[in-house]
């Protein structure tokens, strides 16, 4: 099955304008993507509808990672995955590695974000759930799907929708 995210150039301005906002003691920002899903000949296509940021009060203090989220943030990203049952809309843990070419899980991301997802697909069993990425210039997402047991499926491709086409492929960027 092949996957692949759309959102539109506002969209993905305004969550990356919040990520790269300064915080008091994080090195970077976190945030909730909400997505919905349909079906194409070719597989899934997944639909980043809205962002939702982590509030300043809901990081946890922690200079070994570049932050570290609370119970409240958590919560809340679940509490988005309840709300989304209506619609069948899932929700993606979002944040930026602040560098140039293909974003990768850092051995934190890798052990933290799967729990994350695992806990908004027990929520929400009927939705697409999982993590973007970002980079300066490029961007890596997983997901698993409504129609997949697959917990974390890679993105086959992400396109950003505005007065020019962007795309980020598996390991190729397009503009």
């Amino acid at each position: 099955m092949t996957l692949e995210m759309k959102l539109t150039a506002k969209l993905y301005e305004g969550i990356l304008n919040d990520l790269r906002r300064p915080h008091e003691f994080a090195a970077e920002r976190v945030g909730f993507c909400q997505v919905r899903q349909t079906q194409t000949n070719k597989g899934a296509l997944l639909l980043v509808v809205g962002y939702w940021p982590v509030a300043d009060e809901h990081y946890i203090p922690d200079p070994s990672i570049g932050a570290r989220i609370g119970e409240q943030a958590i919560t809340a990203a679940v509490h988005l995955a309840y709300q989304g049952r209506q619609t069948s809309t899932g929700v993606f843990h979002v944040h930026l590695h602040d560098h140039k070419g293909l974003p990768a899980m850092s051995r934190v991301d890798r052990s933290s974000i799967p729990q994350i997802v695992d806990g908004l697909q027990q929520t929400n069993a009927n939705a697409p759930h999982g993590f973007i990425i970002f980079s300066t210039n490029h961007a890596f997402a997983c997901a698993t799907t409504a129609q997949s047991k697959i917990i974390l499926d890679e993105v086959n491709l992400i396109s950003v929708i505005g007065p020019s086409l962007l795309t980020f492929r598996k390991s190729k960027h397009h503009d």
